[in-house]
């Protein structure tokens, strides 16, 4: 008798696990985001910021400190997707027939450590770039998804990034605006 019982339950659970049951299927994308922040920096002047998920972007007004023309611009960054860097002029810088303003990434960094970094957040490529005109905008970088956690408070989920910039001769300051833009990976 015994025996004969526990067949009946195994049969009876077996016919229950083949019933469809109703399912529920939820879809949901995140959101590219990022930001660039600028660090405290002698001779450069935030001068806007805009975060967010559509293009972060930071205008600065730049001049230089001594009587060498290239400046060093250092710009935190995050985001949450690949991306590409683009510097534009902000202002009509006169250029044109002349020696063009000189863009390029000097060096990529964590920025304070890397427990909340992609693995491959440093893998920057970088295109060093000329402005001569004052709706030129050039490509200076791209890179893979920077942050693995965190927020905008968070130090060790960014990448520092240094830019050199060269001012043409006889140019004493100069409006940059650099972009972040997302990319599909």
């Amino acid at each position: 008798m015994w025996r004969g019982s526990l067949i009946i339950i195994l049969v009876a659970s077996c016919a229950d696990a083949q019933i469809p049951a109703p399912q529920l299927q939820i879809s949901a994308r995140i959101l590219k985001s990022g930001s660039l922040s600028l660090p405290p920096s002698p001779g450069i002047l935030p001068v806007e910021s805009v975060t967010g998920r559509v293009s972060p972007q930071i205008r600065v007004r730049v001049r230089p400190l001594s009587s060498s023309p290239v400046i060093t611009i250092p710009l935190i960054a995050r985001s949450n997707s690949a991306y590409r860097l683009i510097v534009k002029s902000a202002t009509d810088l006169g250029l044109e027939g002349s020696e063009p303003l000189r863009v390029a990434i000097r060096s990529v960094d964590a920025n304070a450590g890397g427990a909340h970094l992609m693995p491959e957040a440093t893998n920057v490529l970088v295109v060093p770039g000329d402005l001569t005109g004052p709706t030129d905008q050039i490509v200076v970088g791209s890179g893979p998804r920077i942050s693995r956690a965190g927020n905008d408070s968070t130090a060790d989920n960014a990448i520092r990034l240094a830019f050199d910039i060269k001012l043409p001769h006889n140019t004493p300051e100069a409006e940059l605006i650099f972009i972040m833009e997302f990319v599909e990976e």
